[in-house]
Parts: C-alpha cells; sequence; structure tokens
C-alpha cells in the first residue's frame, strides 16, 4: 500500500550508501514515486537530497522510458544498471530532467498543497486520457481485451470511439488566459525551432478560445507522442503548447502531431 511504500522509501533515502531507486511501471508510478520523495524532504531537512531514479518501462504510455530510452526487455536494462553500479568508481548515469509544481488553488480540500509531475493539460489531451481511462476501466475483467487495448493502441481507439465525437461538438474547447510570470519565456518558431522571440515577465502570452493548453518538461507525452519538442532544450524551462485547431484537422495530421513536426 502507499503508506508502506513511503515509509520503506524514507528509509532508502535515509541511506547514504544509496545511489539509486529503481520504479517498475509507468509515468503516473514515477510521479507518485517522485511526489513521495518531495514529501519526505519536506518532513524531515536531513533529506536534503534524493537518490537517482531508475525508470524500467513497465507501464502504458511510458513516456520517461521513452526518455531514458529504457528497453521492453526491462531484465536487461536492469542487469545493465548493476553491471555499470558494481565499479564503485563510476558515477550513476543521469539525465537531469525539471518538473512542474502544480498549485492545490481551486481544487478540493484534500489535494495536496504542489503535486510535481513532467507534464500537464486542459482540453484535448486531457478529453483523450479521460476517455482512454474509460477504456481501460471497461475492458480490465476481460484477458484478451486488457492485452489489447491496453497499450498506446487504446488510445487510438479511444480517441474514435469517444474523444473525437465529443470534440467533434466542441466540449473540449474553454477560454485562457495564460501570463507569463517568470524573468524570461520565449516563443519558438514551430516550423524549424533555430528562432525564439523572447517575451517579458508578466507580459499576456495568449488570451482566448484554445481547444488545449499543455506543459511538459520532456519531449514525450505517452507512446512516444511528442507533444512538446522543444522541451529539455534549455534547464529548467517547459515547452507549453496551445492550439485552437479543428479536432479533424488534427485527427488527419496524427502522424505529423505524434512524431513533433506539425
Amino acid at each position: 500500500c502507499e503508506d508502506d511504500a513511503e515509509h520503506a522509501l524514507k528509509k532508502v533515502m535515509s541511506d547514504s550508501e544509496c545511489k539509486v531507486v529503481v520504479c517498475g511501471g509507468g509515468d503516473g508510478t514515477v510521479t507518485s514515486l517522485l511526489n513521495m520523495m518531495a514529501k519526505a524532504r519536506a518532513e524531515n531537512e536531513n533529506l536534503k537530497s534524493s537518490p537517482t531514479m531508475c525508470v524500467l518501462r513497465l507501464g502504458t504510455g511510458n513516456a520517461l522510458a521513452y526518455l531514458t530510452g529504457a528497453q521492453k526487455n526491462f531484465a536487461k536494462d536492469l542487469q545493465s544498471l548493476v553491471d555499470h553500479l558494481s565499479d564503485e568508481k563510476e558515477k550513476v548515469p543521469e539525465i537531469p530532467t525539471s518538473t512542474i509544481s502544480l498549485s492545490a488553488e481551486g481544487l478540493p480540500a484534500d489535494t495536496a498543497e504542489n503535486t510535481h509531475c513532467f507534464f500537464a493539460g486542459l482540453g484535448y489531451d486531457a478529453r483523450m486520457l479521460q476517455d482512454y481511462m474509460w477504456l481501460r476501466d471497461k475492458t480490465k475483467e476481460n484477458r484478451f481485451l486488457t492485452k489489447m487495448f491496453h497499450n498506446p493502441l487504446g488510445y487510438l481507439v479511444a480517441l474514435a470511439l469517444r474523444t473525437l465525437p465529443a470534440t467533434m461538438r466542441g466540449e473540449h474547447v474553454f477560454h485562457v488566459k495564460v501570463t507569463n510570470l517568470a524573468d524570461e519565456a520565449f516563443a519558438m518558431d514551430s516550423r524549424r525551432g533555430d528562432w525564439a522571440i523572447q517575451y517579458e515577465k508578466d507580459q499576456v502570452i495568449y488570451e482566448g478560445e484554445t481547444g488545449i493548453v499543455a506543459a511538459g518538461t520532456v519531449p514525450f507525452y505517452g507512446g512516444g507522442f511528442r507533444l512538446f519538442p522543444f522541451a529539455g532544450m534549455r534547464p529548467g524551462f517547459a515547452h507549453i503548447r496551445l492550439s485552437h485547431i479543428h479536432p479533424a484537422v488534427a485527427t488527419f495530421n496524427i502522424r505529423p502531431l505524434w512524431q513533433g513536426t506539425y
């Protein structure tokens, strides 16, 4: 259970000899572990840092696994890690990543004060994820359907069955105002990514209707979907995407969208 996991994690983090925590699961599991680490550090001032997190490809979306290059053969990855760490002189290989901190303002009272994650969004992408979870719930009792749809194919099926019809009715559209509160923010030329326009602090980046507003600190959203192609170009920055294209246009351009070139 979660309490047992937190207790075990605190013991591991207190051990100065521990270099790596291995996480076997998908993006939700990795995010939960990340937030457990943040909570443990907040409760104990002696825990100033966390061990490096190793991600095994055992989930559905596997955005973090795509980032790290994790293989489907997780046992082979685990053995490679053990072999590497057996040499005490070797440093733990790392891919530095940042996280997004979501405020609990306006959310239920039992929501954590801050939730750390690698990507978040509202609109089209959130609707598709919600519909995929609906499909998972409807097929979880059938072993054949579980094997067929509890993977990236399930996202496409959910898209066709529920997301596209709902968005064609405009159920995903909302009004948004995005203001830059940081010292630096840049608009990237989406055609090539080789030109940037700087926004000033407190400048309104966009205000109006949109079908999606999403942010990520890693390029992938899940299933290899490169929703945030400019994430990671500069340490500490996230890639924010807003779009109000027609759902049919998005569907017919799903390949370049998936590859991060649209």
